[in-house]
């Protein structure tokens, strides 16, 4: 048996600047998050009479409670984005992307 739960509420904010060819999008987000996964298993036919019937389990709660998100996105022409944020949490994180848009 494997069951798995994971939720994450979040809340976004941002505000776009138009300069000419270049556009400016700061944004922040916070967020409340759970998960927990649990794994259950009843040993069978193992050939071992001190294992048949044996119960293994695992029961672990995801560390990470909240996170907090700063970031900012540059677009260039309307073609080009370069995006990077930093998210802190349990685990901080660092992302940094770049896009190409086509319309």
């Amino acid at each position: 048996n494997l069951e798995s739960n994971h939720t994450a509420l979040n809340l976004q904010v941002s505000r776009r600047f138009n300069l000419l060819i270049i556009t400016v999008t700061p944004y922040a987000g916070i967020s409340m998050e759970s998960s927990d996964l649990k794994v259950g298993y009843t040993v069978t036919n193992s050939g071992d009479p001190l294992l048949e019937g044996t119960n293994i389990a695992l029961d672990m709660d995801g560390k990470n409670k909240g996170r907090m998100t700063a970031g900012m996105r540059v677009g260039l022409l309307g073609i080009i984005t370069v995006n990077a944020d930093y998210s802190m949490g349990k685990y901080d994180a660092y992302s940094v992307g770049v896009g190409l848009t086509l319309r």
